[in-house]
């Protein structure tokens, strides 16, 4: 689950045109939907060992209402996971989890297909994790929770009169996961990561396809 908030400064020097797309009213729905691979392997003395391989996913939707004009609420489903398994140690391990976001966006026009906006929203999200021990044929459950809030950009380019692409991309702001393992008995144990600061990194950047309807 990442929700994010981006620094404007790209903004400075740009003169804005008007434009009507953004109108009070109007009514904006947005989806994503995204798959990659993922692995590692060794290479010795022209001998590739594969270490690990899995994938990961992730598919999102939003849907937002013009409160004014230039300026919509939105409301925001998700889910992703991801499983890897590591030939070496013989574990394989997957997770999914669920996210509900909720944000506010401004939107400066430029010209009548491009358009860039500002956003501050929050999110938080739940889940699981499972990991299989397949030499000792163990599996082993564990929860978990996330939470963000933070400011971000945005650009969208219209490439028909009511279709959009959509990509942001950063994140300034607040971040917190949690990891709750229940064992069984009273043995129940959470640990929980937190952080504040600017993500510029790939993993920050989100794309998606939308409609607005006036």
């Amino acid at each position: 689950m990442k929700k994010s908030l981006f620094a404007a400064a790209a903004l400075v020097g740009i003169s804005f045109s008007a434009n009507a797309q953004w109108d009070q009213g109007a009514i904006q729905a947005t989806g994503g939907l995204g798959f990659s691979s993922v692995g590692s392997s060794n290479d010795f003395d022209g001998t590739t060992t594969e270490l690990t391989n899995g994938s990961q996913y992730n598919i999102s939707l939003s849907g937002g209402y013009f409160i004014m004009d230039n300026l919509s609420v939105n409301l925001g489903l998700g889910y992703g996971g991801q499983s890897l398994t590591n030939e070496i140690a013989e574990t394989e391990v997957s997770q999914g989890i669920f996210s509900v976001s909720l944000d506010g966006r401004y939107y400066m026009p430029y010209t009548d297909q491009f358009s860039m906006y500002g956003f501050v929203g929050f999110g938080f999200g739940t889940g699981t994790m499972t990991d299989v021990d397949l030499a000792a044929d163990t599996e082993t459950e564990t929860g978990l929770g996330a939470f963000n809030a933070g400011l971000g950009v945005g650009l969208t380019y219209f490439v028909t009169d009511n279709i959009f692409l959509d990509a942001n991309y950063g994140f300034l702001g607040y971040q917190s996961t949690s990891m709750t393992t229940d064992p069984g008995g009273d043995f129940e144990s959470t640990d929980t990561n937190s952080s504040f600061g600017l993500n510029l990194d790939l993993t920050a950047v989100a794309f998606g396809v939308g409609i607005l309807i006036n």
